[in-house]
C-alpha cells in the first residue's frame, strides 16, 4: 500500500464529531458484519433522535476508554499502519459501533461485537492488504498524543465504477468514541482527500447510514453533500446514503 511513511505527517485540529462507518458492514468481515434482519428502525421525529442520543451517552458511559496522555487536541499524526496497530484499530472501530450505532442497530449485534475477532482480521488486512470487492484500499491511522491509535480510514478506488481513474471513495473512518472532537476525524479525512487527489482521483464518494446525523454534518462542513444516492446498510433493514465532493 502507499502512505506517508512510518514518519507520518500532521495535520490541522479542526473540530470533528466523526462517528460512525462510512461502507457497508460486508467490508468488515464476521467481526464486524450485520447477522440479524430484525433491526428496528427509529421514527425519525424529534422524540426518536433524543432517543437515540440518550442511548448513545448511555453507552459512551459503558464503553472502555482508550486512555489518553497528554493533550487530547494536539496535532493528530496521520501514518500509514503497522501489524502491531491490529488490536487499537479493532477496539477503535468496535467501541465507535458500539456508542454511535446504539438505540440504531439491536443490542445484540453491539454487544456481540468481538475485539479479538476483529484483531485477528485486521492482523490479516494489514498484512496480506485490505480489499473490498477485489478492489485494493490504502489504509491510515491516526495517534493522539501518547502514539496510541485512535482512529482509522480505508479509501481507494469509487467501488460503484473501479475502473473510472477519476473517481475515488472514502470506505471507512472511525474514531474511537473516547476521541471525538478533538480533530482525528478530520486529520483523517484530509489524509484520505488529498491522497486520492494527489492519484488523480478528484470526484469522491463515500457513503453514510441514513439516520447518523452527526456524521452527516461532520461531511457537510468538510464540503461533502447528499446527491440522493441510497443503497442497504447490509441486512439490516437500514438505508446509506451518498455524499460526493469534487476537489
Amino acid at each position: 500500500m502507499r502512505g506517508h511513511g512510518s514518519q507520518g505527517r500532521r495535520l490541522g485540529t479542526r473540530k470533528d464529531s466523526i462517528t460512525a462507518p462510512i461502507a457497508a458492514s460486508t467490508t468488515y468481515g464476521p467481526a464486524g458484519a450485520l447477522s440479524t434482519r430484525s433491526v428496528r428502525t427509529l421514527s425519525s421525529t424529534r422524540s426518536g433522535s433524543r432517543y437515540v442520543r440518550r442511548r448513545e451517552r448511555r453507552a459512551l458511559a459503558r464503553t472502555r476508554p482508550i486512555v489518553h496522555s497528554g493533550r487530547v487536541n494536539a496535532q493528530p499524526l496521520v501514518r500509514s499502519p503497522e501489524v502491531r496497530d491490529a488490536e487499537q484499530i479493532a477496539r477503535a472501530k468496535n467501541d465507535s459501533w458500539r456508542v454511535g450505532y446504539r438505540g440504531r442497530l439491536p443490542d445484540a449485534v453491539l454487544d456481540g461485537l468481538d475485539d479479538a475477532r476483529s484483531t485477528a482480521q485486521w492482523v490479516e488486512w494489514l498484512r496480506d492488504g485490505y480489499e473490498n470487492a477485489g478492489v485494493p484500499g490504502e489504509v491510515r491511522v491516526t495517534t493522539d498524543a501518547a502514539r496510541q491509535v485512535v482512529g482509522v480510514s480505508v479509501f481507494g478506488a469509487d467501488r460503484d465504477a473501479p475502473d473510472d481513474a477519476s473517481r475515488g471513495e472514502l470506505w471507512v473512518l472511525y474514531v474511537a468514541p473516547s476521541h471525538w472532537g478533538h480533530g482525528y476525524g478530520c486529520g483523517l479525512l484530509r489524509d484520505a482527500e488529498e491522497t486520492l487527489v494527489a492519484a488523480g482521483r478528484g470526484d469522491l464518494a463515500l457513503w453514510v447510514l441514513q439516520g447518523n446525523d452527526r456524521a452527516r454534518r461532520f461531511y457537510e462542513r468538510a464540503g461533502w453533500r447528499d446527491d440522493d444516492g441510497m443503497k442497504p446498510f447490509g441486512d439490516s433493514g437500514l438505508t446509506e446514503v451518498r455524499y460526493r465532493k469534487q476537489v
